[in-house]
């Protein structure tokens, strides 16, 4: 089951831009209030935006269970997943911006948990694992990297060739893998030794994980390959809060990029959208440059945010559904 509309309303705005980038400023610049944002649709999470920057992702329940895509091109939304194929919200794009990959939430025993990949289309969805989660795409498009989570205790980072469908074990533990846009490297995060998960990375031929923060909710890969982007809450004296920070996949010492802050998503030119908090309340979608200059807000609510690869346009969610703004 899939079904297809269009909102014509949106063609106008949201038309294709040119990358420009925005240079970097020395120092932080107060914010001069939220811009004009955009309803899309009036359900759904987690939204995420194809390499090509054309296409927008997002899952949703209740009636319209499923992931969705929606196309900027022509405005269409497709539901390219139903009931009959549950997602964990871990869906993620093929470098080539044609399929998308995600775990599946059923049971094992009625054959709708493990690792999928699927056309935009909806058609036929392709099972090649029973087991596993928060499936990421080579940059070649050959491989899957994976969390497994079997019943039997089999845990950890596991790679899966898409040509004959060999298995590599990568680690014994582990969750949510990305690989780097080298195709060299997979950094996950790893139970540690408190509550927080660390950050660790491993070359995909194996060899020993090399742990780069010790604490880590969510990262990102930056467009070269090289550093890491993630978030964390520090519990330390002065210096408590909710960060986003910087770090080499080599190792070395973390950049404090901006405070009070989460979520990070990150463009190919180096402009960061994140989930702005005060305490325990929501303070909006923001926008900072990797060295922490530029720091402006964009909205005045929502969670999730993405940032397309030019850097151009940001999607986030609301309790109301997905929402746009033109950077």
């Amino acid at each position: 089951m899939k079904q297809k509309f269009k909102y014509l309303s949106l063609l106008a705005c949201l038309s294709l831009t040119t990358a420009i980038w925005i240079g970097c400023g020395g120092g932080s610049a107060g914010p001069p209030g939220p811009s004009p944002s955009e309803q899309l649709i009036n359900y759904g999470s987690q939204p995420r935006w194809s390499p090509d920057g054309q296409k927008l992702a997002f899952g949703a329940d209740g009636t319209q269970m499923g992931i969705w895509v929606y196309d900027r091109s022509n405005g269409n939304f497709t539901q390219v997943t139903d009931a009959d194929h549950p997602h964990l919200y871990d869906y993620n794009w093929s470098p080539f911006s044609d399929q998308l990959a995600f775990g599946g939430a059923g049971a094992i025993i009625d054959s709708t948990s493990g690792i999928y990949t699927v056309v935009l289309d909806g058609s036929d969805p392709v099972r090649w694992y029973p087991t596993g989660e928060s499936p990421c795409w080579s940059p070649d498009g050959q491989s899957l990297v994976f969390a497994d989570n079997d019943q039997s205790g089999s845990y950890g980072i596991r790679l899966l060739s898409l040509s004959d469908t060999s298995l590599t074990i990568l680690t014994n533990s582990g969750i949510a893998p990305q690989y780097n846009s080298l195709g060299t490297t997979v950094a996950y995060r790893e139970p540690g030794s408190t509550l927080a998960y660390e950050l660790r990375v491993i070359s995909i031929v194996g060899g020993v994980p090399v742990v780069i923060a010790d604490t880590c909710l969510t990262f990102a890969w930056t467009a070269d390959g090289i550093d890491l982007v993630y978030d964390y809450m520090s519990y330390q004296g002065g210096d408590a809060g909710y960060r986003i920070c910087s770090v080499s996949s080599g190792g070395g010492i973390p950049f404090k990029i901006v405070m009070n802050a989460g979520q990070p998503s990150v463009s190919v030119n180096g402009r960061i959208a994140y989930h702005g908090v005060n305490g325990d309340l929501t303070a909006g979608i923001y926008i900072v440059n990797l060295d922490g200059s530029d720091n402006v807000i964009v909205s005045g609510s929502g969670s999730h945010p993405s940032i397309t690869s030019d850097g151009m346009l940001i999607a986030y969610a609301r309790v109301d559904g997905i929402w746009l703004v033109t950077i």
